[in-house]
């Protein structure tokens, strides 16, 4: 149908607007944190040598190693945000959803305790935990169809995802805006991830 087509193309112009909206302020951002900490270092050392030392080691901070975090965490938010939005468009051929990890070494203890969650596609869980739900989260959800998840027990599900959200961990991705679906608020960063 064109008009649904034209819609879903509606959509995902809003979508990626606002998430490039959300990517423009989040740098703005850490531009502006940079410059904070470079003025403090500049206040604090005693000479240009000292200034130029830890200048160079806070830049390098700053430029690779949280600027690969961050383009890593960014490229894996776009993919999850895509699936989510196919996902949604598909709730009524695939009405559960099932919480996947990249299944190797570099998982989470804690993501991995929800590796096989399945959950109603409409369970308010997902608004939390929905990937990626930590920095370089490589986490995924798969549909699933109704028959395929007979004789699974959705409350022992709920119940895991339950325990995951009391523990410390979370608490902490909590405090750090990981605690929403990226796919629902186009938002790369969160408003709480600031520098």
């Amino acid at each position: 149908n064109a008009d649904v087509d034209v819609a879903y193309k509606l959509s995902d112009d809003l979508f990626r607007m606002a998430a490039e909206q959300n990517l423009f302020h989040f740098s703005a951002a850490k531009t502006l944190a940079e410059i904070q900490e470079l003025n403090r270092l500049f206040r604090e050392s005693g000479s240009f040598d000292e200034f130029h030392r830890r200048a160079k080691e806070t830049t390098e901070v700053f430029n690779k190693t949280w600027q690969r975090t961050e383009y890593e965490t960014a490229v894996l938010t776009a993919e999850s945000a895509s699936n989510y939005h196919r996902l949604m468009g598909k709730t009524k051929m695939f009405p559960y959803w099932k919480y996947v990890t990249a299944g190797d070494e570099k998982v989470r203890e804690e993501h991995r305790k929800l590796d096989g969650v399945i959950l109603p596609a409409n369970d308010p869980r997902w608004k939390k935990i929905f990937p990626p739900n930590g920095w370089k989260c490589r986490c995924r959800v798969v549909p699933l169809m109704k028959h395929e998840v007979e004789g699974i027990d959705i409350n022992a599900m709920r119940a895991i995802v339950d325990e995951y959200l009391g523990t410390s961990e979370w608490k902490m991705n909590e405090a750090q805006g990981w605690d929403s679906n990226r796919g629902e608020t186009a938002e790369v960063f969160s408003k709480n991830q600031h520098y």
